[in-house]
């Protein structure tokens, strides 16, 4: 499928006020550079090696998606679902992924420098060896991730949950930079009542 076929098929589909649907689609390669996909559904889409730099992607549903070395440079995907999703060696550099669900997610070796993940899920997802220089993961879900050999110079993790599961680089100290540690369950606040 080339670019102008892809445009197409989302036109057609806005035209008549139907969500454009190109789950599946084999699109591996594509230049899709500055396209709107903004709510396209693009579940188990392959989208290796494509090039989505500066595309809209907000609200738009990549679970399942193979986005392996795609070049997605700033790119608007907030707000996206991108669970289960294989970004491994893409390039989000500068890419606004505030509140994306990336929840399984493999991101190992990725570049993710200057990206604002403000607000992601990011819980279980394997960033191992990730380059997260100068980007924004405040207040991100932390939980059951693997930052191994992950580069975090730079990088704002203010109010960031994570938990004993989580895998941080050799000698990282997360709390330093204020993210914070979340156990499970809670104790019974005491009222009075015997237990």
């Amino acid at each position: 499928m080339e670019r102008e076929e892809v445009i197409q098929i989302i036109k057609l589909a806005r035209d008549k006020g139907e969500r454009p649907d190109l789950s599946g689609a084999n699109l591996s390669g594509v230049d899709l550079n500055q396209a709107d996909l903004s709510e396209v559904d693009l579940m188990g889409a392959n989208l290796r090696q494509a090039n989505l730099r500066g595309a809209d992607l907000f609200g738009t549903d990549l679970s399942e998606v193979n986005l392996s070395k795609a070049n997605l440079m700033g790119a608007n995907l907030r707000q996206a679902d991108l669970s289960e999703v294989d970004l491994k060696e893409a390039n989000l550099f500068g890419a606004d992924l505030r509140e994306a669900n990336l929840s399984g997610a493999n991101l190992r070796g990725i570049n993710l420098s200057a990206a604002s993940l403000r607000g992601a899920i990011l819980s279980a997802v394997n960033l191992s060896g990730a380059n997260l220089l100068g980007a924004n993961l405040r207040e991100a879900n932390l939980r059951g991730a693997d930052l191994s050999d992950a580069v975090l110079f730079g990088t704002v993790l203010t109010g960031a949950s994570y938990n004993y599961m989580t895998v941080w680089p050799e000698d990282y100290e997360p709390e330093e930079t204020g993210a914070i540690e979340e156990w499970f369950g809670s104790l019974p606040e005491e009222d009075g009542e015997d237990f």
